[in-house]
C-alpha cells in the first residue's frame, strides 16, 4: 500500500480538500477491486471483523471558529476521555451546581447552529437541494466525512467569521476567508513572517504528535499534497510546517505536490510582492511538483466569488484527477512516477498550465499572472516596455483522462476526438517538445460531479470532467529573474544574499535547451 497524506492550510484549501475527500467517500460504495480506498482514508476495523470506518488522511488547519458548527470531539464513541470538552463542561456545570462557589463559562462566540445538510447526514435522511451558498460559509458546512480529533488544528491567537463578507454585498470590507487577530481585528493574518512565527508558537507539537501518529498508521507512504494560501500568512505557516516534517520524518524518496492558490488579483505594492517571493521561494525549494491555482479563475457565470464552497468546485478538479492515479490498483502509478513525467530528467517542478475539459467546455485554472510582467512594482518594469512577449516553450505535458459515463466505461469516440484536440500532442511535437514529455494516463473513475450532492446544484448540472493537463514549460523563468530584479533591489542584508542564492538555483533550471537563447539577459541585472 502506497498512502498519501493531505494537509490543508486555510479556509479555502480545507474547501477544496472537503470536495475532494467527499468525492472519495462516494467511490467507497463502488466496492471495486480496481480501487484501493487504504490509500486516501485510514482503515478502522471493528471488534468483529465485520466492518470498517474509513476517516480521512487529511490534516486540516484552520483558524479559531473555522471550523463551523462541528465539534471535533462531537463524532467520537462516547466522550469517555476526561479530556474531552464536552464532558469537562458536563462535569464543571454539575459541580457548580453542587458547590457553594460558582463557576462561570464564558462564551466568546456565538454558538454557530448546523445546516440543514449536515443535520440531514446525522439522521440519514435525504440530502439534495439543502445546501446554498448562504448556508456554506465553513467547509465543515458540506463536509460528508468524519475527521479523528487529531486531523482538526486550529490556531488559537487568530479568529474566522466569514459573515462578515456578505455574499450579496457588491464591495467587501472583509476578505473572504482571512483571519484577523482576537484581540485586535483590524490586524489579519496576511505576512509570510506572521505564519512563520506562528508555527514556531504552536504548531511544532502537531508535527511531533500528530503527524508521526499519522504516518505510523501507514504502511509505505506514497507522499505528501500541501495545499496552502500563498498570499497571506498560511504561506509561512505552511512552509515550516513541511520543513519540519521533511526534516524529521521523510525519507527524499517521499514526494511533496504543493498546491498553492496564488492570488492574481494582488497588489502591486512592494510589501506584498516581496512577501510572495518569499513564500514561492521557500515552498517551491521543499517541493517535487509546485502547482500554483488562481484563486479567482475565469469561471462559469452563476460562480459567486466570495463563496468558496462554488469556487473551490471547480478548484478540487485537478487535485481530484492527480490523486485519482494513486489508489487504482491496476495502474500503481506513483506519486514519484507522475513527477518524474513531468520534469523528464531535469529539476523543473514548477506547473505553468493546468487546463480542465468539462464536457464543450475548457477552463484555466493556473495563477498565469505569475508569469507576467504586471505583476512588478511599477519601477521594476520600467526598463522591460516595450520587450516582445515570447511564446512559452513546453518541455512537457502530462495528460489524465477520466470516462464521463459509469465506473470503468471507456471514452466515446466523440469524447476520444475531443482529447485528442485538448491534449494537442501532434501541435507539441511539431514546435520542439520531446515525446518523452507528452504522456496520457487514464483513471477508471469518473469526477461525478452529477450525482454527489454537496457540490452546488449549478455545477452538479454541468457535464462530467473528462480530462485535465499539467505543463512545465519556460514560462516561470520570466517569473523567477523578475522575482531575482526585486530582491537585488529592494531587499538588505542576509536574506537578500540568501534569496538571490535560491533563486539562481533555480533560474538555473531554465537554461536548458527548452529556452530561447535570444532571449533578456541575466545581464541586464
Amino acid at each position: 500500500m502506497h498512502e498519501v497524506i493531505t494537509t490543508s492550510f486555510s479556509p479555502h484549501a480545507n474547501s477544496i480538500a472537503t470536495h475532494f475527500y467527499n468525492l472519495e467517500e462516494s467511490h467507497l460504495h463502488i466496492g471495486s477491486s480496481d480501487l484501493n480506498p487504504d490509500v486516501h482514508f485510514q482503515p478502522t476495523v471493528s471488534s468483529d471483523g465485520k466492518t470498517a470506518s474509513y476517516n480521512p488522511r487529511n490534516f486540516i488547519w484552520d483558524y479559531a471558529n473555522g471550523f463551523g458548527s462541528l465539534n471535533k470531539f462531537e463524532y467520537t464513541e462516547d466522550g469517555s476521555s476526561p479530556d474531552h470538552p464536552i464532558k469537562s463542561l458536563q462535569q464543571i456545570s454539575l459541580k457548580s451546581d453542587s458547590d457553594e462557589s460558582k463557576i462561570e463559562l464564558l462564551q466568546t462566540h456565538k454558538r454557530i447552529v448546523k445546516n440543514d445538510y449536515q443535520i440531514a447526514l446525522d439522521c440519514n435522511s435525504p440530502t439534495l437541494g439543502k445546501l446554498s451558498k448562504s448556508n456554506t460559509l465553513y467547509w465543515s458546512d458540506f463536509s460528508r466525512v468524519i475527521y479523528k480529533p487529531n486531523s482538526l488544528h486550529s490556531l488559537k491567537n487568530w479568529y474566522y467569521d466569514p459573515s462578515l463578507a456578505k455574499l450579496d454585498s457588491p464591495s467587501l470590507t472583509y476578505n473572504i476567508g482571512q483571519g484577523y487577530f482576537k484581540s485586535h481585528p483590524e490586524r489579519p493574518f496576511q505576512t509570510y513572517s506572521i505564519g512563520s512565527e506562528e508555527y514556531n508558537s504552536q504548531g511544532l507539537n502537531f508535527t511531533d504528535e500528530s503527524f508521526r501518529k499519522m504516518l505510523e498508521s501507514c504502511d509505505l507512504l506514497n507522499g505528501l499534497n500541501i495545499i496552502t494560501e500563498i498570499d497571506t500568512a498560511w504561506s509561512g505557516f505552511s512552509a515550516e510546517s513541511l520543513c519540519n516534517i521533511k526534516e524529521d520524518y521523510l525519507s527524499d524518496k517521499a514526494s511533496i505536490f504543493t498546491w498553492g492558490l496564488t492570488n492574481g488579483r494582488l497588489s502591486s505594492d512592494l510589501k506584498s510582492v516581496i512577501d510572495r517571493v518569499r513564500s514561492m521561494v521557500s515552498l517551491i525549494q521543499q517541493s517535487s511538483l509546485y502547482i500554483p491555482l488562481e484563486t479567482q479563475p475565469v469561471l462559469s457565470d452563476w460562480v459567486d466569488y466570495k463563496s468558496l464552497w462554488q469556487v473551490s468546485s471547480f478548484q478540487s478538479i485537478p487535485f481530484e484527477f492527480v490523486n485519482s492515479l494513486f489508489n487504482n490498483t491496476n495502474s500503481k502509478i506513483s506519486m514519484n512516477d507522475f513527477q518524474n513525467g513531468l520534469s523528464i530528467g531535469s529539476k523543473r517542478n514548477i506547473i505553468s498550465d493546468i487546463n480542465c475539459l468539462q464536457g464543450d467546455i475548457q477552463f484555466n485554472l493556473s495563477c498565469n499572472r505569475l508569469f507576467e510582467l504586471e505583476h512588478l512594482p511599477q519601477s521594476s518594469q520600467g526598463k522591460r516596455r516595450g520587450k516582445k512577449e515570447k511564446q512559452a516553450r513546453v518541455s512537457s505535458r502530462s495528460i489524465i483522462t477520466k470516462p464521463s459515463d459509469e465506473y470503468g466505461d471507456s471514452l466515446t469516440d466523440n469524447e476520444m476526438a475531443k482529447m485528442d484536440s485538448f491534449a494537442s500532442f501532434d501541435k507539441l511535437t511539431d514546435k520542439g517538445t520531446s515525446s518523452k514529455g507528452l504522456i496520457s494516463y487514464e483513471s477508471p473513475i469518473p469526477f461525478d460531479n452529477q450525482n454527489l450532492d454537496s457540490f452546488p446544484v449549478e455545477f452538479m448540472q454541468m457535464e462530467k470532467p473528462i480530462a485535465c493537463s499539467f505543463d512545465i514549460s519556460d514560462k516561470p523563468k520570466i517569473m523567477l529573474k523578475n522575482m531575482f530584479e526585486i530582491v537585488s533591489r529592494y531587499c538588505k542584508g542576509d536574506e537578500r544574499e540568501e534569496l538571490r542564492d535560491d533563486l539562481e538555483v533555480l533560474k538555473e533550471e531554465y537554461n536548458g535547451d527548452n529556452y530561447d537563447s535570444d532571449s533578456e539577459s541575466d545581464d541586464d541585472y
